[in-house]
């Protein structure tokens, strides 16, 4: 696999386009920033545990056996509802 990867990491924290993003294979209930806009993505569900407000399984499964772009990812993302609403 480190043909195709510069990194792995367990978990890993992150900003694309000024939106904080908490990574993890494993889908996680409280995470880092949760109740500041921050978005969990992870996979490892295979689409078997429904998403919440901002958590989104964004496993190949999920997405036509295709990665997922960040665009895609925040149109999905602008339909939920912000934490606590």
């Amino acid at each position: 696999f480190r043909r195709y990867f510069e990194t792995s990491a367990d978990y890993r924290e992150m900003r694309v386009q000024g939106q904080r993003l908490v990574l993890c294979h494993y889908p996680i209930e409280r995470w880092n920033a949760r109740d500041h806009g921050s978005w969990h993505l992870h996979g490892h569900s295979h689409g078997n545990l429904p998403s919440t407000d901002k958590r989104l399984d964004v496993g190949v499964d999920c997405w036509d056996y295709a990665p997922v772009s960040f665009e895609q990812i925040a149109e999905v993302m602008a339909t939920r509802p912000e934490r606590g609403t």
